[in-house]
């Protein structure tokens, strides 16, 4: 029996043809017909991701203007011998808390907007994203199966590069 928070899609919606996944077309229209994913959360429960979503977002935005502290503290000849972090690391962690905060803002954008598609739907396939997923990262744009194809297809688009 499914939960509040992970219902079934409807059956009177139209639903994404395979070649219209493949083709990340699902979300116009297809055949002369809008398709319609519906949110699998009820409003208080997005309104509990929302929440969820910006208090992590203020977090990273902090953990951020502190490596930026720790960044003008190792530039600084005086307070160089005291401070034992590494410059790249503290680089490198900058950049993926950037990378979250944008999925974060996408993410606070498909809870306001559903738009490209309803939170909690997977971007590549349409698909309800699994619980646990959603739990670990909540900016998550796909499910399981979806990341897997994301990777998948950004393999091969390297590998046409090559």
């Amino acid at each position: 029996m499914p939960t509040n928070s992970h219902r079934h899609l409807g059956h009177n919606r139209i639903h994404p043809s395979a070649a219209a996944v493949a083709n990340n077309t699902w979300n116009r229209v297809v055949d002369n017909h809008r398709l319609e994913l519906p949110s699998p959360f009820l409003p208080h429960e997005l309104a509990r991701w929302r929440h969820r979503l910006l208090a992590l977002r203020r977090e990273i935005a902090q953990d951020l203007t502190d490596v930026c502290h720790t960044a003008d503290a190792i530039m600084s000849n005086d307070d160089q011998e005291k401070n034992s972090e590494d410059p790249a690391v503290a680089v490198a962690s900058a950049i993926e808390d950037r990378s979250v905060v944008v999925d974060i803002d996408h993410a606070l954008g498909k809870i306001d907007t559903e738009q490209p598609i309803p939170f909690g739907l997977c971007e590549k396939t349409g698909q309800v994203i699994e619980s646990d997923r959603l739990e670990l990262m909540p900016w998550t744009r796909f499910c399981a199966a979806g990341a897997k194809l994301h990777e998948h297809n950004n393999k091969a688009k390297k590998q046409k590069r090559s």
